[in-house]
């Protein structure tokens, strides 16, 4: 499976074969096609046994009770950059499954990737926006779901070029969930037509 991964970040899940990986391991494609049966049968062993354990993991960490939202968000941002960091096969394939995703091809991988697994994580990170947004500590003016890929994308994109500066690439986007979402006191905005003023 590690072969699978790495394969898979690398080359994406439809340029990427079962004998590919088979070979990459040291085993025979006939043993491969016994344990997986196809690359499809691969894809959801790995997406079930390697991938999904860590994201519920953070699923967990931001869904405990009593957390405010701005604690949450801060948690997320830490944890899925350290997560990011140290399985550095996970940044680059996110970012090429889930572009498939958005394109609206028939990638099976990137399909169930943005589905099941990334699916009840962005939902959850989209209802603690809300829940600050309404609050009034989170600005209104912005879109909780651009928020919530912004996220994603600032915690985990850049150490597909640059894994070595986890902790300030942390703090960089701590300061920037901080400031650039901080609902202003008097700050007037227009969002969809009419204006929302900041608590």
């Amino acid at each position: 499976m590690d072969i699978a991964l790495k394969l898979f970040a690398i080359r994406g899940f439809t340029a990427t074969t079962l004998r590919q990986v088979a070979l990459g391991a040291g085993v025979t494609p006939a043993l491969a096609h016994y344990y997986f049966a196809d690359k499809p049968g691969l894809f959801d062993v790995v997406l079930h046994e390697r991938i999904a354990p860590l994201l519920a993991g953070i699923q967990s960490a931001i869904s405990a009770p009593g957390q405010d939202p701005d604690s949450a968000l801060a948690r997320f941002v830490q944890q899925f950059t350290l997560l990011a960091s140290r399985h550095p096969w996970l940044p680059p394939l996110m970012l090429r499954e889930l572009s498939e995703a958005t394109a609206d091809n028939d990638s099976m991988a990137a399909q169930a990737l943005a589905k099941q697994l990334m699916g009840p994580l962005t939902l959850r990170l989209q209802q603690l926006v809300a829940a600050g947004q309404a609050s009034g500590v989170i600005r209104a003016d912005l879109r909780a779901d651009w928020i919530v890929l912004s996220m994603l994308a600032l915690s985990a994109f850049p150490l597909v070029k640059d894994s070595s500066s986890v902790q300030a690439l942390t703090l960089h986007h701590l300061a920037l969930l901080r400031d650039g979402l901080k609902a202003a006191p008097g700050i007037r905005v227009v969002a969809k037509g009419h204006e929302v003023t900041g608590v």
